[in-house]
């Protein structure tokens, strides 16, 4: 199938990079309803104890789902340098070596989790209350989790040669799905928990039919998977995928560390209602998240198609437009939290009480979004140019080297002045991660896109 990638390197930059966002944008704003109609669904029906159980299955599912970002992810960057190198049998290879990564990671993961889930989420931090549901849940998603990791090396894949909104329309169909099935189980048939992880379940078993229909039976994909059948070359593009996807897989590991470290600081010095909240709080994260995460996608195959074509100044320029794209959209993000907290809390609980209970953190705990476009912008684009060490860093700064030392010391400081204030650690902690990984982030990303443009001056 003839493809031009050309555009990537040519187009005008506001052009381009609304063509590689929006469709990302309005995929993974879709592909977050997942999680966010379980929640609104589960507490309307199961109340408090339910939206605990679906948090603290949250960190679990979201470490599986870092499999797939993991060799998407490195899937995602060579693809693009190729294409910029006009070198589409190596593209075709990568693509085949991972997808067999993919596939063997996210079984293996499967079945060594699948008898030890109670000790798993007990770690996470379940409590007593919350632990029957929170494995009902995940007992179903750990058998969804290979179609959906395979869905999103192949939707990344698309996203390098320039087609997201092939990944686009794959999790638009997955999640209504998911929305109806949703629905039909926990209201009409009452199945509560088990019905919201059922259909998520289906939904993702969909969303990778229609993925692999849409780019490889209909013929859609320029990439098409090539498994080589010389191991040594299977291995070697295996580890090279691995250590380019690292950041991307940071990214969602690290968010799994700060839920873990969250749950069992609220389940410490608070109660199972304060794990409620936070459970809450972490989807609206997710979901707000989501079109900034899909506008600093977008940025991925920009850059690397330049890196591969040399062409360094127009990486430099899609990075600080994206920057000011996601900066703006997250300052009207932060003024709708601020002014309408109960109006949002109440799309997910119907109790006046625990929504009344959970205004102020919610308020606390997004003060510094705005600044969270700077850190995903700054990961993705480090990452698109192969800077390795520099991507992992600024993956791993906001959440795992801030954000878990920081509530932690804030929490025990709390802790001295008033017991009842302990949990306002872990609350305080989100906006100063925030403001100081964003500025981090940005200083490296700068720097470092500085010194590419001019050590290939002319």
């Amino acid at each position: 199938m003839k493809h031009n990638t050309d555009f990537l390197g040519t187009a005008p930059l506001g052009k381009v990079l609304m063509q590689m966002s929006a469709p990302m944008v309005v995929g993974f704003v879709v592909q977050a309803l997942y999680n966010i109609v379980d929640t609104m669904f589960v507490g309307q029906s199961v109340g408090a104890l339910g939206i605990g159980a679906l948090g603290i299955s949250f960190p679990l599912q979201v470490i599986l789902m870092a499999i797939g970002n993991l060799i998407g992810g490195g899937v995602a960057v060579i693809i693009s340098v190729e294409l910029g190198k006009k070198n589409a049998a190596a593209a075709n290879r990568v693509m085949g070596s991972g997808l067999m990564a993919v596939i063997t990671l996210a079984l293996l993961a499967a079945i060594i989790l699948f008898p030890i889930l109670p000790q798993v989420l007990t770690i996470f931090g379940s409590t007593a209350d919350i632990l029957p549901g929170a494995v009902t849940y995940m007992q179903y998603i750990l058998f969804g989790i290979p179609f959906f990791a395979t869905t999103m090396v192949i939707n990344q894949s698309m996203r390098a040669e320039g087609k997201p909104k092939i990944g686009m329309t794959s999790m638009v169909i997955a999640a209504i799905v998911n929305i109806v099935l949703d629905y039909i189980f926990i209201f009409p048939m009452g199945m509560g928990i088990q019905g919201a992880a059922l259909a998520t379940m289906i939904a993702q078993i969909v969303g990778c039919i229609v993925t692999v229909g849409y780019a490889y039976i209909f013929k859609h994909a320029f990439v098409i998977p090539h498994v080589t059948k010389n191991i040594r070359h299977l291995l070697k593009d295996v580890k090279q995928i691995i250590q380019l996807g690292f950041p991307t897989f940071f990214n969602n590991v690290s968010a799994s560390v700060v839920m873990i470290v969250a749950n069992n600081l609220l389940r410490f010095f608070g109660t199972s209602d304060d794990i409620a909240v936070y459970s809450t709080v972490s989807k609206i994260v997710q979901f707000i998240s989501m079109p900034t995460f899909g506008i600093a996608s977008g940025v991925q195959p920009i850059a690397g198609y330049n890196l591969g074509a040399k062409n360094f100044s127009r990486i430099k320029d899609v990075y600080n437009l994206a920057i000011r794209v996601t900066t703006a959209l997250l300052v009207v993000v932060l003024i709708s939290i601020v002014a309408f907290p109960g109006e949002i809390l109440a799309l997910f609980v119907t109790d006046p009480e625990f929504i009344a209970f959970s205004i102020q953190p919610t308020r606390i705990a997004f003060l510094g979004i705005f600044m969270l476009g700077l850190s995903m912008v700054s990961s993705i684009t480090l990452q698109a140019i192969q800077l390795q060490k520099q991507a992992n860093f600024v993956s791993l700064l906001r959440q795992v080297f801030i954000y878990v030392p920081l509530s932690l010391i804030l929490t025990i400081i709390f802790y001295t002045i008033d017991p009842q204030l302990a949990v306002y650690g872990v609350w305080v902690s989100f906006p100063i991660s925030d403001i100081v990984a964003g500025i981090i982030s940005y200083i490296i990303t700068h720097r470092a896109l500085t010194h590419l443009v001019d050590i290939h001056a002319d």
